[in-house]
């Protein structure tokens, strides 16, 4: 079970020989966890992740992504990933 609130905004937009390209931020607060069964439900049990996406975007189709999160004192740091 997962909760998700994120807010992409635009930092800069270049267009080379015809190529947009988008530089965007993405702050982001996730809370969740896996449960074994619908029984095991409980609110103690939900962990909650904040961080920040750093995507280019280049058109049409091209993404790549940095995501930096932090689970209580924990710092995570995905590498760059072609997200969905």
């Amino acid at each position: 079970m997962l909760f998700n609130v994120e807010q992409r905004m635009l930092l800069t937009s270049l267009n080379m020989m015809g190529v947009q390209t988008r530089f965007e931020v993405g702050p982001f607060f996730d809370i969740g966890t896996v449960f074994p069964r619908v029984q095991a439900i409980e609110r103690k049990n939900f962990y909650p992740v904040y961080g920040a996406a750093f995507r280019a975007v280049v058109t049409p189709n091209v993404v790549g992504s940095v995501d930096v999160a932090w689970e209580g004192r924990t710092r995570r740091v995905r590498g760059i990933n072609y997200p969905f």
